[in-house]
């Protein structure tokens, strides 16, 4: 059979892949959450886009794990000491007299003097050293990307966290509904969430033409092998396509995070206006009999 070749477009700048989770705007999304109906929803959507952030930052984490086992090391590997050089010296003139040598003492002198420069020299080369790890690690990132093995990971990775962010997204909002209603199963429209946020914040949250788009790739990428649909063709997206399959970057995940964070965030400091989505008060203890 002939052989298929198919092309995975990624971005090889290594900046790109650090974590893309902000912790501040999770703790005050959680406190928006607090004393609602919201809130367990509002720490699984934290703790699932956490998770991807971590998932996508491995690739990154790898490199710099290499660069800070260097840096350790050369920061650890320090010049010899006076007392160091003394005792070489003395030890070295030592063996050479149970050798049955002699010399003069200028010689152990020199030898001692020998001994300083080479240490100079080591000690210049690793301040040498030290200042090219940093800069090195971009050269090895850069001869990384092309390893097959290296570049699907990335690819992969990439493709699943941006899945996750959208897909979560998603489930915060079904929750909303659901608990709103107090309903024990829902099956989610998006139409939905105005009835419960209002004709104005509801659509904006939902039919915002970024969220549209980012709704369409995921379903491409989840359902369709990541091969184009035409309800994202028809759209302004910018994703790259190869063999008309969706490349998903990395600075598009992270656009894509801060887009759905600072929507997730409107609705939770609405959350606590919306009677709805209050938590019931608490029973009055019956009063005890006699």
């Amino acid at each position: 059979m002939e052989e298929i070749t198919r092309i995975t477009g990624i971005e090889s700048l290594r900046t790109l892949y650090r974590g893309f989770y902000d912790e501040n705007w999770g703790a005050e999304f959680r406190f928006a959450l607090q004393d609602t109906k919201l809130w367990e929803a509002g720490v699984d959507l934290t703790r699932n886009w956490l998770a991807a952030s971590q998932a996508r930052s491995w690739p990154w984490l790898m490199v710099e794990m290499v660069d800070a086992s260097l840096v350790r090391s050369l920061e650890e590997a320090v010049p010899f000491s006076t007392r160091k050089i003394r005792f070489i010296r003395n030890y070295l003139a030592s063996h050479l007299k149970a050798s049955g040598e002699s010399a003069r003492p200028a010689f152990y002198r020199k030898l001692e003097a020998a001994l300083v420069d080479l240490d100079t020299h080591a000690t210049r080369s690793m301040e040498t050293a030290r200042k090219q790890v940093l800069s090195d690690m971009d050269d090895v990132w850069q001869q990384l990307v092309p390893v097959p093995m290296f570049h699907n990971m990335i690819w992969s990775s990439e493709r699943s966290a941006y899945v996750a962010l959208y897909y979560n997204y998603e489930c915060f909002l079904k929750e909303s509904v659901r608990r709103a209603r107090d309903a024990d199963t829902y099956q989610w429209n998006a139409a939905d969430l105005s009835t419960v946020f209002g004709t104005v914040l509801g659509p904006q949250c939902t039919n915002d033409i970024e969220l549209q788009i980012a709704k369409h790739a995921r379903t491409s990428l989840a359902h369709n092998g990541g091969q184009m649909i035409k309800q994202l063709k028809n759209l302004p997206h910018r994703h790259r396509l190869e063999d008309n399959e969706i490349q998903i970057g990395a600075s598009e995940t992270t656009r894509l995070y801060h887009l759905l964070k600072d929507k997730a965030m409107l609705l939770a400091k609405a959350a606590k206006s919306i009677e709805a989505l209050e938590l019931p008060a608490p029973e009055e203890p019956l009063a005890g009999g006699g």
